[in-house]
């Protein structure tokens, strides 16, 4: 059903050409950037710095549940349980 003169196509497409553009930048240009200011083990990161990376966590989440199908969810969720897990080198089930 299109979104007046957006349909749904576009603004996927659009919404993949822009976290293609992102993740590289964050790969390439700003990686070492990101190391330092993020995942650096000897300093605590900034404050703004850590509120946006959350804001564009959250963000992402909310968007993967808007467009992740029910039925995978189901299946996920189903599977999930089913499957035999392995936790620490052994076997486990989980219970229901």
């Amino acid at each position: 059903m299109p979104l007046g003169h957006v349909t749904m196509d576009y603004t996927l497409t659009h919404l993949i050409d822009s976290l293609q553009s992102t993740l590289k930048i964050l790969k390439d240009e700003a990686n070492a950037q990101l190391l330092a200011d993020l995942h650096d083990h000897n300093k605590l990161p900034r404050k703004k710095l850590v509120g946006l990376a959350s804001q564009a966590i959250d963000l992402l989440n909310e968007t993967e549940q808007l467009l992740e199908p029910g039925s995978l969810v189901l299946a996920d969720h189903f599977l999930g349980r089913v499957l035999p897990q392995v936790h620490h080198g052994r076997l486990l089930t989980t219970a229901f």
